[in-house]
């Protein structure tokens, strides 16, 4: 064991809060639960907060056996507070008692001063009169005079004591004064209303933290300020509420900023330079419209509002753009459609004929070349018209294979051995635009 663990014990045997907190926030940890101890008249406070509200039976007996393991004997009792930190929601309160006040115990607590008063002072001066009381009444006892100094001596002792315990209530008051004074000294410091940001926001959390801490300490006994530290307490969970509340919200808010600021420049990068087909147009106009969403979510009382809204005017406009550009390729394709639809239909008019007359050939002809003029009038700007270039070749060449077939049959027609049956059998072998085009 080191040194320094062994002057953690020695400090904890002589019941010094931090180093009693340390020892049990070291045993607790694997159950999450952490302590802050606090020594008030050989009295302990233990404030134990974990990720649910701990188990009291549980907690008090690991408190019980470590005090009694370690041999602390200066102190007289212990106050246990339960706690889950992520909720408001009150916990449970236990205490263990050791062994009586032992007499005359502020003798042995260093002497301190609270506003100018030195209290301990004032304390033996006043037990110091009752002595002088006592004396006296005595006296007045050997007088004769015993009625008298009786009663004296039962006033004299009410009053003496009347006024030490009123001292102790008055330096209560003064010691929960001094900490409601700090508490909402803290609460000013949060400014609340004017926080804006992140890093404001959670400054002004961890101050209401603090503050709802000391409040918290202000304990329900005689002469306490119990009833006002609640109060108190209750504007300071509120506070505290609405601070975390903004928090989520500007943590979504700088998450829905940064990742909307991301996906749509990408997405106006992805169609920077069109042309481009129907389903890269789609994508980009998903991810702008997604874009849009994210940065549209933020509230108005984010650091990020104005910019938002400034990027929303310019990203609004590029959506338009693109769907711009998808409607003129849409157009593009419907066009490139029906010239296709076209070219099946000139395909049809021959496909699996061998006889035919000079008259049907032209007319086949003829769909060849009005499938060639639509497809020419697909836009040049788009990406469709990339396609066209290899449709009006193979259109081209059936128009060409039906031409020789024209005039072999008016060739056979001019010859002496011209007949039906003989002229009119021509084999064209054109090319099927369905297969080759794919």
């Amino acid at each position: 064991m080191s040194a320094h663990q062994l002057d953690i014990i020695s400090q904890a045997q002589q019941g010094n809060p931090r180093a009693l907190s340390d020892l049990l926030n070291r045993a607790l940890s694997p159950k999450n639960i952490k302590t802050r101890a606090k020594l008030t008249q050989n009295r302990l406070t233990i404030f134990a907060e974990g990720h649910e509200i701990p188990s009291q039976e549980s907690l008090v007996g690991v408190i019980k056996r470590g005090i009694s393991d370690l041999g602390v004997d200066c102190l007289v009792s212990i106050k246990i507070y339960g706690k889950n930190a992520n909720s408001n929601e009150e916990g449970w309160v236990d205490e263990i008692f050791l062994k009586d006040a032992p007499d005359q115990q502020s003798a042995s607590i260093p002497q301190s001063k609270s506003n100018g008063f030195d209290w301990d002072k004032i304390r033996q001066q006043v037990l110091k009169s009752s002595q002088t009381g006592i004396l006296h009444a005595r006296k007045l006892v050997s007088d004769k005079r015993f009625i008298i100094g009786s009663v004296a001596f039962v006033l004299l002792a009410l009053l003496t004591t009347g006024g030490i315990i009123g001292f102790d209530i008055a330096k209560t008051r003064i010691n929960d004064g001094k900490a409601m004074a700090e508490a909402q000294a803290l609460v000013a410091e949060a400014n609340v209303s004017n926080a804006a940001g992140l890093e404001a926001l959670n400054t002004a959390s961890e101050k209401l933290r603090e503050a709802r801490e000391i409040l918290r300490g202000i304990e329900d006994t005689r002469g306490s300020r119990y009833a006002a530290a609640q109060a108190e307490l209750a504007q300071v969970r509120e506070s505290l509420s609405t601070v975390e509340s903004r928090i989520e919200a500007e943590e979504s808010a700088v998450s829905n900023w940064q990742e909307g600021q991301t996906l749509a420049r990408q997405a106006i990068q992805y169609v920077n330079s069109p042309p481009y087909p129907l389903e890269e147009w789609q994508k980009a106009k998903d991810d702008l419209s997604n874009a849009i969403a994210m940065i549209g979510s933020i509230p108005q009382g984010s650091v990020y509002a104005d910019q938002a809204r400034a990027a929303l005017v310019e990203y609004r406009e590029k959506l338009a753009w693109i769907e711009q550009g998808m409607t003129n390729e849409q157009t593009a394709m419907d066009v490139l459609a029906t010239g296709d639809t076209l070219a099946r239909q000139a395909y049809d008019s021959t496909n699996g004929k061998y006889r035919f007359q000079a008259s049907e050939l032209t007319q086949a002809k003829s769909l060849w070349q009005k499938a060639i003029e639509h497809t020419k009038t697909v836009p040049p700007t788009s990406n469709a018209y990339r396609q066209i270039s290899d449709r009006i070749s193979l259109y081209t060449t059936n128009i060409n294979k039906i031409d020789d077939g024209i005039r072999e049959v008016n060739d056979c027609w001019s010859q002496s051995y011209a007949s039906e049956s003989f002229c009119n059998s021509v084999y064209l072998s054109l090319s099927n635009p369905s297969s080759s085009l794919r």
